[in-house]
């Protein structure tokens, strides 16, 4: 009676901690990290009309000031990659109405780039790209319960493999797509707004490993 009880304890515990553990698809060796803790080199920190970039509390923050505005920030000191895993920690810090931020990948400048993005109020998901200055939506913002709300920490990463992408929020699959607009590029990170008001996102434990 005892083992069934003990048993029957160790499966709720193991259950408890499923839901609590972070299990990312298996990469290769690192090629790039950075948890902010220093001076975040390549990473801009400046004021614009239409945002502010900084570090803070070994986070690095992405204010957008002016409405319906995208603001990428890419590392050009580290890469540029094709092939890799990409992820990293991020929070929507918005005080208003929240909007869309994540990760980018093959980046060569403002106008060429691959945006993964959540959003953390609605909890969707979404991948888009831009070419030669023409934003599309690869894949159209979804539903998934992956995405965790407004101020909680969202893990995301991105693995690429030629023209193949996967994007993974807090361990699970939430995108599969195939583009071959872009081949190469920095990595970075997005935040954007709508019509209500400045958003403010954060970013931590940036890490860029070998694909696998």
């Amino acid at each position: 009676m005892f083992r069934r009880w003990l048993l029957a304890l160790c499966v709720v515990v193991m259950a408890g901690l499923a839901g609590c553990i972070r299990l990312d698809p298996v990469c290769g060796s690192t090629l790039y990290q950075e948890s902010f803790g220093g001076v975040g080199a390549g990473w801009t920190q400046a004021t614009y009309s239409n945002s502010r970039t900084w570090i803070e509390g070994g986070r690095y923050r992405v204010e957008v000031l002016g409405d319906w505005t995208y603001v990428y920030r890419w590392n050009e000191e580290e890469g540029p990659y094709s092939d890799l895993c990409y992820s990293a920690t991020a929070w929507d810090l918005s005080r208003e109405k929240s909007n869309g931020f994540g990760l980018v990948v093959r980046c060569t400048d403002a106008s060429n780039l691959y945006l993964f993005q959540i959003h953390a109020e609605s909890r969707q998901v979404s991948m888009a790209k831009r070419v030669s200055g023409q934003a599309s939506l690869v894949v159209p913002w979804q539903q998934h319960d992956a995405v965790r709300g407004v101020g909680e920490p969202n893990h995301l990463q991105v693995r690429v493999e030629g023209s193949r992408f996967e994007f993974y929020v807090n361990g699970e699959l939430v995108i599969e797509a195939t583009d071959v607009s872009l081949a190469s590029g920095f990595i970075g990170v997005a935040g954007s707004s709508s019509d209500d008001g400045a958003t403010d996102h954060a970013f931590d434990d940036i890490v860029v490993r070998e694909y696998d």
